[in-house]
């Protein structure tokens, strides 16, 4: 089975942006950090974690991590991934009778 390469690439960048905020320490609401502190812009990766709220804008438009909403995502992820492999799986052994 092959992975896209766009996918690879895109779970890089994921991690890499919330590595930034960890290391940073901008891991609440009270220690919320600017993109320009952070070092980072407003990808299509990063508003994708906006949407799912792993990532949270405040009032004064500084950014921090939610790190209760991405394991919250990342166990979505990871069930959603198991379902595809299994539906994968039967399809090829549908088609291989």
């Amino acid at each position: 089975m092959t992975v896209s390469i766009g996918a690879i690439i895109a779970s890089k960048k994921r991690r890499h942006i919330i590595n930034t905020f960890r290391e940073k320490g901008a891991v609440s609401q009270q220690e919320a950090l600017s993109l320009e502190n952070l070092g980072l812009s407003e990808s299509l990766i990063f508003n994708i974690q906006k949407r799912k709220s792993v990532i949270v804008k405040t009032e004064e438009g500084l950014f921090y991590l939610d790190e209760k909403q991405k394991e919250k995502s990342d166990r979505y992820r990871i069930s959603a991934i198991g379902i595809i492999i299994i539906l994968t799986v039967l399809v090829i052994y549908l088609l291989s009778r």
